[in-house]
């Protein structure tokens, strides 16, 4: 490879500059070492630089004419498959799929791009509650990261156990509450009738315990405009209240004393949300 800057082969890939790939005029020896080619950092082939790219006829060249391998991971354990479908590079994926691309259903959830885990899903041989390590389902994984379509979607293709838990008992909704995905909790309590007050894990927790603990003000209201139990207690006798107080987030400890209070309050000084105008820019994300 003496003859050949590494690093040109890579920005060549990078930039999709097929016939440059071609001119430098790769003999036997030159293709042999180009198989084993990997980013120091990343552990990167080229076949993952083009399929993260979307440069679908370099990356055909490099599989057909090079015959570099489409299965190799790189230190992140991603193969190019997981490259194109997370840049919703769907000619890729199919691509890949064509030439034999074994697939994870459990990443194509976490990508969120529908259509190419529409796609991912005809050729996966997906099992509706298939685990992940952590007992963690495709649909968890979906509304834990906000991708309501992609769970509509594996919920109409394959009707997944919506109340199904994962190592720890936590279900979707505790998962979603845990991360501030607001459109996942509605999702799965007015369109699934996911039971706003269901507890998880030995501790008893309820979603709104899972938002009070990790500070997410927006969801505390969203839970509660849903009809969540504001005096619900865990195992240890704990309100969701008490967990927002002792993990130092003011904000939720307000709301929920607040809407505590509205049975006997005027409402006039608050905002739809039920807060005060100033405690909304300390909400988390829906």
């Amino acid at each position: 490879m003496a003859a050949v800057c590494p690093e040109r082969i890579f920005r060549l890939v990078q930039d999709g500059d097929l016939l440059g790939l071609r001119a430098l005029g790769l003999n036997d020896d030159v293709t042999t070492t180009l198989r084993m080619l990997r980013r120091a950092r990343s552990g990167d082939t080229l076949v993952h630089v083009a399929a993260r790219k979307g440069h679908l006829h370099l990356m055909r060249y490099l599989l057909e004419e090079l015959n570099l391998d489409l299965e190799v991971p790189n230190r992140e354990y991603k193969r190019p498959l997981h490259e194109a479908a997370s840049m919703s590079h769907r000619q890729c994926v199919r691509s890949l799929l064509e030439r034999g691309a074994q697939v994870d259903s459990l990443k194509s959830a976490l990508h969120g791009h529908l259509d190419v885990v529409d796609i991912l899903l005809q050729r996966c041989g997906y099992r509706p509650d298939e685990r992940d390590s952590c007992g963690v389902t495709p649909f968890m994984d979906a509304l834990k990261h906000g991708h309501v379509e992609v769970a509509r979607l594996l919920m109409d293709r394959h009707k997944p156990d919506k109340r199904a838990a994962d190592a720890l008992g936590a279900q979707a909704l505790h998962q979603a509450a845990m991360t501030g995905q607001d459109h996942s909790i509605r999702f799965l309590i007015t369109e699934l009738g996911v039971d706003v007050n269901s507890r998880a894990t030995s501790m008893n927790f309820t979603a709104l315990h899972y938002a009070a603990k990790e500070g997410h003000t927006k969801t505390i209201l969203t839970l509660r405009g849903l009809g969540a139990d504001l005096q619900a207690t865990d195992a240890k006798g704990r309100t969701a209240r008490l967990m927002a107080s002792a993990g130092g987030h003011a904000a939720c400890a307000q709301a929920l004393d607040q809407t505590c209070m509205q049975n006997h309050t005027s409402t006039s000084d608050f905002t739809t949300h039920g807060l005060p105008p100033e405690l909304l820019h300390q909400s988390s994300p829906s």
